[in-house]
């Protein structure tokens, strides 16, 4: 999420909740998501069950404005919509990222702040499927009127098939949204194998050159190679 430790918003910060946090002074009109930020984040943050997130107005403050869960997950490909399923496995779990609980507290609700935490998780979720894969953002709406919240285009949730409010961001959308964050890293290290097999065919090329009788120009190649070399040298020492 950028920073290990917290990610700003304009003037606001996300961060993973910490015991410093006023958890019990969090209301968002909705009991069981008071309940769970207040009994059991911190405990399945612990256990390794789910992650929490808490916005707050600065750094160091313990007021909570809002939280979010994300946490590993599962879907079978007959839950999706078919344009998503088309050439998927079927008859095995897919991966998936599960947000698990989006709140806002009372007094800053009706500011928008619900989808930006909402956009927020799932940069998160982007960033982590970089080493863990994901095929999308899962939620389970909690009341019929939420639903149409997720679906609206700037968060990108689609119906799944399987029950009422129940729906996913493709992953593939989320890249769309936020492609400085769509780097896969195993990029980089298609790069680095790419680098080592050019050094091959450069190693390759020096050992034909000592057959050569070309003189001077044998010399003035092997230069350009050497260069290449050392060039190839430093992208893999920063790789």
């Amino acid at each position: 999420m950028g920073n290990a430790s917290e990610t700003r918003m304009p003037s606001l910060i996300v961060e993973p909740l910490a015991s410093r946090h006023d958890r019990v002074a969090f209301s968002c009109g909705t009991p069981r998501l008071d309940e769970y930020l207040q009994r059991y984040a911190a405990q399945n943050r612990k256990r390794d069950l789910a992650q929490c997130f808490v916005l707050t107005p600065r750094a160091g403050t313990s007021e909570i404005m809002g939280y979010y869960t994300l946490s590993g997950h599962s879907i079978e490909v007959t839950t999706l919509p078919s344009d998503l399923a088309r050439h998927l496995p079927t008859g095995i779990p897919l991966p998936a990222t599960l947000l698990g609980q989006v709140a806002v507290d009372t007094r800053y609700q009706g500011r928008g702040y619900g989808e930006k935490l909402v956009l927020h998780a799932l940069r998160a979720a982007l960033r982590a499927a970089r080493e863990v894969a994901s095929i999308g953002v899962v939620v389970d709406a909690l009341t019929d009127e939420l639903a149409p919240f997720y679906a609206k285009p700037t968060l990108g949730f689609v119906e799944l098939r399987d029950r009422p409010r129940h729906l996913i961001a493709p992953m593939n959308r989320i890249r769309a949204m936020f492609p400085d964050d769509a780097t896969e890293v195993s990029d980089v290290f298609d790069l680095m194998e790419r680098a080592a097999y050019m050094r091959d065919l450069l190693n390759d090329a020096r050992d034909s050159l000592q057959d050569l009788s070309a003189g001077g120009a044998s010399g003035r190649v092997g230069e350009i190679l050497d260069e290449l070399q050392r060039r190839l040298d430093t992208l893999q020492a920063k790789g």
